[in-house]
């Protein structure tokens, strides 16, 4: 039952993290503020991705 929590919390997190640069990408409109902020969603995409699948070998 915690494994599904840690994953519906880190889903709701990222989908924060998410709305909150897509917010900032909005109101800013620099090319390379856009760069940037999709290489953050794409690296705590990744991390978040790495985590759902994982191997149960203990807590880390």
């Amino acid at each position: 039952m915690t494994m599904i929590l840690d994953k519906i919390l880190g889903l709701i997190a990222l989908l924060f993290f998410v709305g909150f640069l897509g917010i900032i990408i909005f109101s800013v409109k620099q090319p390379a503020l856009i760069i940037v902020a999709a290489l953050g969603i794409a690296m705590v995409a990744y991390d978040f991705w790495l985590q759902l699948f994982k191997e149960n070998k203990g807590r880390y």
